[in-house]
Parts: C-alpha cells; sequence; structure tokens
C-alpha cells in the first residue's frame, strides 16, 4: 500500500490488523539502509498478538527518495501523518538500530501517541570512539567501492546467517536502492555532536541486543538498561544485530510478554538496582564528559598514512621532519623523554644533533596538530617530556592488540572468526612511508605475527575441507614478505590440486619452484 504525503513522496507501508478488536498496536521501524520486509521473519509469530504497521522509510524499499533537507524530525512527520491516515491514535514502537533512535525521538515529542517502545541494538547512548570509527568506514566504504561493497560488509555484521545467499543479497540490494548519499544523511545525523541524541524516554522500554552484535553491543544495551528508570534488557543468544531475523521466535516470545506486562511493575526497582544506576550517573558525570571533551586524534597506519583530528583530516607536511615517526612513537608511548625520542627514532645520528634536529621536529609537528585558541593543545611539548593529550584513535595499535588476542585463544572457532576479522582489515602496507626503527619494528611485529595466524587459519580450512577459505590467508600472507615462502606455495599447491584448478595449480608450482631456485645451496 502507498501513502501519498505532502511532500508529494510515496510512502509505502503495510497495514496488518488483528483479528481481535483489543489487540494493542505495533509500529515497526526499521533501520538505516534496509526495510520493511526484514521485520517478515516475526510478522507471523506477532500478527495473532497484535495489529501491524511495516512502512519503508523514505528514501527506502518501495518508498520514494527524500529530498537532501530532509531531517529525522521530517521522518517523524512521515509518521505521524501515517498514524493519521490509519485513525491510530496510541501504539507501541519498536526500531532496530537508527529506527530506534526515530521511535525513541517521537516518544519525546508525541508522548501520548507512545505507549511502549522496543528498543532492538540501538546506537549507543554515548559517544564511542569506536562507534564513530566504524560509521566513518561505513562511509568512507560507500563513497570509494559504492553500495554493493558496503551491503556486502553490512550483511557480515549485522546478521549471523550471512553465510546464506539469499539473506546477503536481500541486505545488499536494500542497501543499493539506499543508495550513498541518502544513507550518509543518516549516518552525519548520528555523527553531528547537534543531531539526535538519546535521553531517558519516559515509556516502558525492552531492550534487546544480540550476543555478536559487534557496535550496538550488550554492554552498551546495558548501561542504558541502567541509566533508565522503566525498561527491561535482555541479551538474544545466538544472534547479531538483526537478532529477529536470527532468532525470530525468542524475539518475538520477548516482545509480546513485554506488550502483556503491566507498566507499573517496570518503575519499582530493587535497592540494589537503584544504587547501581546512582554510581553510573555519577560516573559519566564525573569521568566521561570531561574525556570527551578531550580533542579526538585518529590515525591510520594500514593500507594508508591518514590523521584526522576532531573528525578533520590533517594533509600537509606528515612525511616533513619526521612528523609521521613521532607520531607513531607517541601513540604508543605517550609520554617520552627528548633523549629517549632520539635514542629510539635517531640512534644513527651523533646525540647532540640529534637533540638540536628534535627541536625543529618537534616545532614543526605541534604545528600539525595545533588547535583552535582556547582550546587543549593535543601535544604537550615541556622542558624534559613530550606527551600526547587526548583521545587517541589508532587501527595499527587495535590490531596489534587483536592480533595477540587470536594467539593466545586456544578455541578453534573462536580463533578462526579472529583470523577472518584480521584478515579483512590488513590491506596494502603497514605504515606507509615510514622507515625509522621502531616504525620498522612495528611492522615486522605485525608480519611475523600474521604470518603465523595465517598458516594456522589455513590449516584449520583444510582439515575442515574448505579449501578456497585457505587461500586468502596464505595469499595474505606472501603479501608481506614471510621468513620462509615454502610453506605457503605448498598449502596453496595442495588446496588447488584438490579442487581440480589446474590453472591457478600452475601458477602457485611455478611460483614455488622459483623461490626453491633462490634458496642459497
Amino acid at each position: 500500500m502507498l501513502h501519498r504525503t505532502s511532500f508529494s513522496s510515496d510512502i509505502h507501508y503495510e497495514w496488518l490488523p488483528c483479528a481481535s478488536p483489543s489487540a494493542p498496536t505495533l509500529v515497526m521501524i526499521h533501520g538505516a539502509g534496509l526495510n520493511s520486509s526484514f521485520w517478515f521473519s516475526v510478522v507471523p509469530l506477532l500478527q495473532a498478538r497484535c495489529s501491524l504497521l511495516l512502512y519503508d522509510l523514505r528514501g527506502h524499499g518501495r518508498s520514494q527518495d527524500a529530498p537532501d533537507t530532509f531531517t529525522p524530525d521530517d521522518h517523524l512527520l512521515d509518521l505521524q501523518r501515517l498514524l493519521d491516515r490509519l485513525g491510530i491514535r496510541q501504539a507501541a514502537f519498536i526500531g532496530h538500530e537508527f529506527g530506534a533512535l526515530l521511535a525513541a525521538r517521537f516518544a519525546q515529542l508525541k508522548p501520548s501517541v507512545v505507549d511502549r517502545l522496543i528498543l532492538i541494538s540501538p546506537p549507543p547512548a554515548f559517544p564511542l570512539s569506536a562507534a564513530e570509527e566504524e560509521y566513518e568506514g561505513r562511509l568512507a566504504l560507500a563513497e570509494t567501492s559504492g553500495m554493493p561493497a558496503l551491503g556486502e560488509r553490512m550483511a557480515r555484521k549485522l546478521t549471523v546467517k550471512h553465510t546464506e545467499s539469499a539473506v546477503r543479497r536481500r541486505i545488499t540490494q536494500a542497501f543499493v536502492r539506499c543508495g550513498a548519499s541518502g544513507y550518509a544523511r543518516w549516518i552525519r545525523q548520528i555523527l553531528n555532536p547537534d543531531g539526535p541524541c538519546w535521553d531517558p524516554p519516559g515509556k516502558p522500554v525492552l531492550l534487546l541486543s544480540g550476543e555478536y552484535d559487534e557496535l550496538c553491543t550488550p554492554s552498551a544495551a546495558g548501561i542504558m538498561h541502567a541509566l533508565w528508570d522503566t525498561s527491561l534488557f535482555l541479551v538474544v543468544p545466538g544472534a547479531a544485530s538483526l537478532l529477529f531475523v536470527d532468532q525470530p521466535i525468542y524475539t518475538a516470545d520477548w516482545i509480546e510478554y513485554f506488550m502483556r506486562r503491566p507498566k507499573g511493575e517496570l518503575s519499582v526497582r530493587p535497592a540494589a538496582q537503584r544504587e547501581v544506576q546512582r554510581l553510573l550517573r555519577l560516573v559519566i558525570r564525573q569521568d566521561a564528559a570531561p574525556q570527551m571533551s578531550k580533542p579526538l586524534l585518529q590515525v591510520r597506519c594500514l593500507g594508508t598514512f591518514e590523521v584526522r583530528l576532531n573528525g578533520k583530516l590533517v594533509e600537509e607536511s606528515w612525511n616533513t621532519r619526521h612528523a609521521k615517526s613521532l607520531l607513531i612513537y607517541l601513540i604508543f608511548h605517550p609520554a617520552a623523554g627528548r633523549e629517549e625520542l632520539c635514542e629510539r627514532l635517531f640512534p644513527e645520528v651523533e646525540h647532540s644533533k640529534a637533540m638540536r634536529n628534535l627541536r625543529v621536529y618537534l616545532s614543526h609537528f605541534a604545528k600539525l596538530l595545533e588547535m583552535p585558541a582556547g582550546k587543549d593543545p593535543v601535544l604537550h611539548v615541556e622542558r624534559d617530556l613530550i606527551r600526547l593529550n587526548g583521545r587517541i584513535q589508532c587501527d595499527l595499535e587495535d590490531y596489534l592488540t587483536d592480533l595477540q588476542r587470536a594467539h593466545d585463544t586456544h578455541e578453534p572457532e573462536d580463533k578462526y572468526a579472529l583470523c577472518r576479522n584480521l584478515l579483512e582489515r590488513l590491506k596494502g602496507k603497514i605504515i606507509p612511508g615510514s622507515y625509522d626503527p621502531f616504525s620498522l619494528s612495528l611492522r615486522e611485529q605485525v608480519e611475523h605475527g600474521w604470518e603465523q595466524l595465517c598458516l594456522w587459519a589455513a590449516d584449520y580450512c583444510l582439515q575442515d575441507k574448505q579449501e578456497l577459505e585457505a587461500a586468502p590467508f596464505l595469499q595474505s600472507a606472501l603479501l608481506y614478505c614471510p621468513s620462509d615462502e615454502l610453506p605457503f606455495y605448498d598449502r596453496l599447491i595442495t588446496l588447488y590440486q584438490r579442487r581440480g584448478m589446474q590453472r591457478e595449480l600452475r601458477k602457485w608450482t611455478r611460483k614455488r619452484d622459483a623461490a626453491l631456485k633462490r634458496l642459497p645451496e
């Protein structure tokens, strides 16, 4: 069904009334990049209990595109007009990810219309640098590789059923339909400090989070539950963000339980829970706010070198006067002495000359990270100590942490999942254009650790008869010049022999033979 609004744009919706006249109404709002059809997995389970209203947000599914000036409040106006058309005076609202934000915002604007809220995988209610990095990464992928590539990536993140081709195809097609510019508008609203934010909704709330949700994590949803007075919280096992796709029966049962539960019961909290709430609010006021006021320094070292200061790209002069080397060292050593810097970065230079040069290098480095007047500086240059001040994010630092975690993990399935994640993140050169001793040691640390994990992951795939899954690991390791290439060539030859892929078999056999000829006699 199509509902025409005063914006001269069609909104696709489906109204599924329940046979029982006393049944409550449930309005279902999908997430950004998706569409209302993803609710179909739970619709048959809820239809006997509720009247259901599903609709495609403007720019999604079968609804028409939104103008460039469209805002989240315009989406809410669309929703209100749709409710008016159908004569819905009060309903429960369920939203997934960004749809959860819209549902909560609508509850603030129209409290008499919203009876209760069900928020599935809601974006974190407080600033998280990891969330900012994830959203920026989505925008970058959409811009550089297109929406099909973003859709494929999001399928892997949104559902544990991403290995099913039909599910993966539906998600990819939904993101392609949304388009890069439309999706970017949603993301920018979240990243915008003046954009939508979470406040306690003042309504009964059911918070649902998938066990494997990487962004809207159970821990983040748990903090929201602790801060809100009238909420229930459940972690859905064996599910990611699209938990109603991954575990429809489990999800529908909890929705039905929440819809039947009297509102007053949610207001009664045990004394211990109230004390936890007070302590958590105190911690957030005293610690999180000052921390989030510090400058945000984001540094990419994998595949390309890029520096952003409070989201703004710092493009110039990183290859001049050892600025890149200083930055990388200080990321891993946020406070360092002048002599330490000279010894670790310029060991071949005579000490007194290195100390004189360092003054010039630091002056140039400080200008690159200069903040507006009145703002805390990112770089503190003191007599004996050089310090970075602020929230520092570095993909290389995170990668090394996860690399070690993969090495320390003994459960094969968990270890392999970590290896898959590491494989996706390691693309291109490591700290390109940096050749000081410390950067070279970091590069060697990544290459050596990755070489070992690639051999393990390839053997895991070969033993599980997933030969083609092993190839990307082996080929990735060979890009980084392993100390011994032959074990990688041997495994590639084995897997292509098993698969009967003669062309690839000849290619890797030639490479192995060439490597054997290079060996000293």
